[in-house]
This record gives C-alpha cells, structure tokens and sequence, in this order.
C-alpha cells in the first residue's frame, strides 16, 4: 500500500480529478489533505477506474489512496474484518472455491479468470478445446484474488496470492495466458510469473481474423487505460480504424462501487453509443456482463470474433451458476 498522505499533499486542488470522476462530482471532493477524513468515509463508493490519475497533472493514484483508506477501515488492531455485504463474495474468492486445474499439464496455460467463464461458459470451454488441441496449451480456471485486494484486504489478499503462485508451481506452469484485463494487471504487479495477454499470445502464434465492421466502438477496460496494451493489440485485429469510447469511466463494476453507488453504475451505461448499427466490443468480461445487464444488446467481447468461434451474449442470466460449474469442467 502507498502512503496515502505523501501522495496527496502533492494535489493542487486543480479540479481536473473531479471534472473527470462522477464519484468526486457527487460528493464535491479531491485528494488533497483537507479530504481524508471524507475520502475514507466514502471509500466503497469509489469505482477504483484510474481516471484520476489519467488527468492528474502530478499523476496522482487515487485508485491506490482510496484502496489505502479501505485497508484503514478493515484493519483493526492488527486484524482484517471483511465490510458489511461482501462476506460471501470473500468467502467464494479467498481461496477460490471453483478453481480447476484438471487442463493444467502443460507448461503455458490460459488463464480464464472467474468472470469470462461465468458470463461467456460455452466461448471459454471453445477457447480451452482450440488451444490445447493445437497448440499444447492447457486451461487453469482461477481467480487472480484482485477483488479481494481491491476491499483493502491486503492481508488476505497476499495470502490468496501465494496459494495461488503455489499452485501454478506445484504444476510446473511457466506461463500463464491471461483472457480477462484486470486478472493481467493485477498478476504482472504483483508476482513474478510470466503473464501474457491472450492477445498478444494469438498474434505469437499468427492467428486470429480481421474484424472488418464499418461502425465499430471499443470499450477500454479500466486496468488498461493507463498504458493500453490491451488497446493497441485489439487495434490490430480491425481491418479500419476503430473509434475509442472516451466519455464513459467505467462500466460500472469497478471498485466495487455498485453495491455503494447504484445510480452512478447505472448512469455509465446510459452514456454509450446508440442505435443497431452501432457494435460496441470489450475485452473484459466483466464490463460486457454488466452493459448487457443494464439493457446495452450491441455490446460483444472480442475474442470470439478473432478466433472464429461463434457469437455468444453474455449470460446474465446463470453467471452465478456458469461459475460454480467451472469446478467440474
């Protein structure tokens, strides 16, 4: 964690944080030291997105203050209580409940994550058939423990990240393939494993077709809008130039705001592209899940197109389940 206080006594209070961020709009704050107190109050209702940070012109993380603050409200005399309402969701993800290694006895393994496989469960086992069938390359279905870490849960969220490094070892893995955007972030920072993103492993392996759709937009993840490796790889498998859409901070599940913030979640959907010939791609899960829940049809995730299996919707419908049923694949 970072000292929260250094960080923020570099804040100008110029206002480009807040011009930026419907969170700090809606409670009239910044990050200078005049707000912590406030700041820490509203911890949870922060999307964690990064835009801060974007716009910043001395690149102040409030992402990474405001995780600091909720490790402050976890942590108390030493112990680490989980917040109000996220019991189960740490209960699930501390030591991942539905992990399967069954497809892990190969030396490079697709890293499916927990939610692409919950909302996209017939385009995962598509994607886990292909690779290991072609190229050698086994599945691990798996959470990378980032939501953990994300509630201020840092103890148990190195814990977390242990057991699952140790995991990895004990089946001789020495590369893993991420499929979700945040999964990819959080492991390059945080272990030492070579973590590739499965993009950047199709265009290793010279495959993967050109999208060629005259009205595309591409929704840019959160975790990646900082140095937008994901972006440019997706760029390249489009035949034209492909709009980015700028307007819109997250999709709504950053943080774990939503279950603090509803309205604020919602009002993010409402900001993207309209109309039927409008297609909208994402590469994170998470982000084409919540859209489609929230009424947006035109939204795809990209790795179908590119790989050449057919289209699935997000299923928002038995995500809970798809994920459970991961244990068993």
């Amino acid at each position: 964690m970072i000292d929260y206080r250094k960080e923020m006594e570099k804040c100008t209070q110029c206002g480009e944080c807040t011009a930026h961020c419907t969170f700090l709009q809606k409670y009239h704050l910044d990050f200078s030291l005049q707000q912590i107190e406030r700041l820490k109050e509203l911890s949870y209702s922060c999307f964690l997105c990064g835009t801060c940070k974007i716009h910043c012109p001395e690149a102040i993380d409030g992402s990474e203050i405001m995780q600091a603050l909720r490790a402050e409200c976890v942590n108390i005399d030493g112990q680490e209580f989980v917040p109000t309402g996220f019991e189960k969701m740490i209960e699930e993800k501390a030591d991942y409940l539905y992990k399967n290694y069954h497809y892990a006895n190969q030396k490079s393994v697709i890293f499916m994550g927990c939610n692409f496989p919950a909302y996209f469960p017939k385009t995962a086992r598509r994607i886990s058939e292909y690779f290991l069938k072609y190229y050698q390359i086994g599945t691990v279905y798996e959470c990378c423990g980032k939501p953990i870490m994300d509630l201020g849960l840092s103890k148990k969220a190195e814990k977390s990240l242990d057991q699952l490094i140790e995991r990895m070892r004990s089946h001789q893995i020495e590369e893993v393939i991420t499929v979700c955007p945040n999964c990819d972030s959080y492991l390059k920072k945080n272990s030492s494993m070579r973590v590739v993103t499965i993009l950047q492993k199709i265009k290793e392996l010279k495959i993967g077709n050109p999208i060629d759709y005259k009205d595309a937009y591409i929704f840019q993840a959160c975790p990646d809008r900082e140095k937008g490796e994901w972006m440019e790889l997706v760029q390249d498998f489009f035949s034209q130039k492909v709009q980015r859409i700028e307007t819109i901070q997250c999709c709504g599940l950053g943080g774990c705001a939503k279950a603090k913030e509803p309205e604020l979640a919602r009002g993010f959907t409402d900001q993207l592209p309209k109309g039927s010939n409008k297609r909208i791609y994402t590469y994170c899960a998470s982000c084409a899940g919540n859209f489609r829940r929230n009424g947006c049809t035109n939204v795809r995730h990209i790795l179908p197109e590119i790989l050449g299996l057919r289209f699935e919707e997000a299923d928002i419908q038995h995500n809970g389940e798809n994920r459970k049923d991961t244990k068993n694949w």
